[in-house]
């Protein structure tokens, strides 16, 4: 028996992390592959060597997977939306855990934009 690996790649033809396979010959690694369900191709290795790549068993659709921003009103939020203040008074609260003095945060408090600027 050898090691054999299959790699599943995704939508944008990323491959994945690998999947270890105990077959004898390349002809049983490759029936193996063919036997996964899968959309889209996958690769057959035997150590360093590339063994085949075999074809999605399943019709794929004919989109690309890309991540896009949801618009500000479909964003869910865990509870009521916070103000600027309150952003704010956040910021500084994290500055202070995180050891600033208080002339860097007058200092971040400078280069901030206030709401007449925004």
């Amino acid at each position: 028996m050898s090691d054999y690996r299959i790699y599943f790649q995704d939508a944008n033809g990323h491959v994945g992390r690998p999947w270890p396979l105990q077959c004898g010959r390349d002809e049983e690694a490759v029936a193996a592959a063919h036997e996964l369900e899968h959309r889209y191709p996958v690769e057959v290795w035997h150590l360093d060597r590339f063994v085949r790549l075999v074809e999605p068993t399943r019709r794929r659709p004919d989109v690309r997977l890309v991540e896009t921003p949801r618009p500000a009103a479909q964003v869910k939020r865990h509870g009521p939306v916070p103000t600027p203040e309150e952003n704010y008074a956040n910021a500084v609260a994290v500055l202070k855990r995180l050891g600033l003095s208080e002339a860097q945060i007058k200092a971040f408090r400078r280069s901030t934009p206030s709401d007449q600027e925004v």
